[in-house]
């Protein structure tokens, strides 16, 4: 749209009166990589909030999205800082991929260009991921102290902004155990910010594409469960 999201619509930054304003973070998965910009959950979200209209005073709910492929935490916390807060949302939605817990963009990028420059170029059309993968696994496994550090220090700054505005991370059902215990940390850090759910397994019903990205049906269903939250918990009770 004008400002740059991959959204159907433009967006004033002076939110209407009445209307109840989303903004959407995170990486790929938010921001739709792969699909129509329509077929996002953002937007599915957006449509199906449309019929709640009238709740609580509410004539419009909007859903704007900030996601962004390849983001960590960091980034995604400068990208709301620099684009997100002038909205002024109502309510901030974080989802992601999963791998957000290990992912330092910056060094992975570093390590990603000595694979590649050390690897044939036979090995990486046969592997096209697998430099990120390696970059990926290095990173949990030899520098996970600091990037649990820098992810804090990031998440702090996040809710340090969000004080008065309630903020949603989600609950996985195909996370190691060890990064549960990290969700589970973050949970204890913000008890009154964080509010966790699960999302139904998008693999187990085949709902992605080739790379794992979710499909179309994928993000019905990341959609829909969104939506029956906050239906449940958040429109209903007017709070």
């Amino acid at each position: 749209n004008n400002d740059g999201l991959n959204d159907r619509f433009d967006y004033s930054v002076e939110k209407p009166v009445d209307t109840f304003r989303i903004i959407a973070l995170g990486d790929s998965f938010t921001y739709g990589a792969l699909v129509e910009t329509q077929a996002n959950w953002t937007e599915k979200l957006e449509d199906l909030l449309q019929g709640q209209v009238g709740l609580c005073g509410i004539k419009k709910f909007e859903v704007l999205n900030l996601g962004m492929p390849g983001f960590d935490v960091p980034y995604i916390v400068k990208r709301y800082k620099e684009i997100g807060v002038k909205y002024n949302p109502d309510l901030v939605i974080w989802f992601e991929s999963g791998s957000g817990f290990n992912r330092l963009v910056e060094t992975m990028q570093r390590m990603t260009d000595i694979c590649e420059a050390t690897t044939s170029e036979e090995y990486q059309k046969k592997q096209p991921n697998n430099c990120w993968v390696e970059a990926e696994r290095t990173l949990k496994r030899e520098y996970r102290s600091e990037t649990s550090s820098l992810i804090l220090k990031s998440l702090d700054e996040f809710y340090a902004m969000e004080e008065k505005r309630l903020v949603f991370g989600f609950e996985e059902n195909t996370l190691p155990e060890e990064d549960m215990e990290t969700l589970r940390s973050w949970k204890l850090r913000y008890p009154k910010e964080i509010f966790l759910f699960t999302i139904p397994n998008i693999y187990e019903h085949e709902q992605f594409l080739y790379d794992g990205h979710p499909n179309v049906a994928g993000h019905e269903t990341i959609a829909l469960t969104i939506f029956n939250y906050l239906k449940t918990h958040v429109i209903s009770s007017c709070e």
